[in-house]
């Protein structure tokens, strides 16, 4: 991501959790927290609310039970005694875990975006299909043609049959369809 990066350092005694909500977490793909500042879980698990890629910096001894969270989140170890490279390779191993984590998740976001817009058009094309007893290629071009006539997306057009479909199912008063044509109203 092409953002400037900030540096920000933290009072080991104010509250961890309090200061990191003042930050400004979209300006922040990774924070590195040593054990000591972040000894307790729970601070762990508001950090990690923050959408951010960790670095914690742990005894060996301590790193399962970092393990979950690491397994969960772009979360990575190393020793609390590490050198300046070790802690800069792990770094840039974070920020990539972080940067590919938010990537897959608006992907996924997207994705179910386009199978809910997919699930909505079918059934406005299954209204029409039933209504005016056309084809459902027929039905989808007749959804197209008046996306493109009125320049607005397809599963708008769609939203809005399905929105006025209730008005022709049934009466507010009674659970009985209303009539589909002008003849079958003369009928009734």
């Amino acid at each position: 991501m092409d953002r400037p990066h900030h540096r920000r350092f933290l009072n080991p005694g104010a509250d961890l959790a309090e200061t990191l909500r003042n930050l400004l977490p979209d300006q922040l793909d990774a924070i590195v927290i040593h054990e000591r500042v972040c000894s307790a879980l729970p601070l762990l698990h508001d950090v990690l609310s923050l959408e951010v890629g960790v670095l914690v910096a742990t005894a060996p001894e301590d790193a399962a039970r970092f393990r979950p969270l690491a397994e969960a989140r772009a979360l990575a170890l190393v020793p609390a005694c590490s050198d300046p490279l070790t802690l800069w390779l792990a770094l840039l191993g974070v920020v990539a875990a972080h940067q590919r984590e938010v990537r897959w998740k608006k992907e996924t976001a997207h994705l179910q975006q386009r199978l809910a817009d997919r699930i909505l058009i079918e059934r406005a094309k299954g209204i029409l299909v039933r209504r005016l007893r056309i084809s459902e290629e027929e039905a989808h071009n007749r959804l197209r043609v008046l996306s493109r006539r009125q320049r607005r997306h397809i599963r708008d057009i769609a939203q809005s049959l399905l929105d006025a479909q209730c008005l022709f199912t049934t009466d507010s008063n009674s659970a009985a369809p209303l009539p589909h044509t002008e003849e079958e109203a003369q009928r009734d």
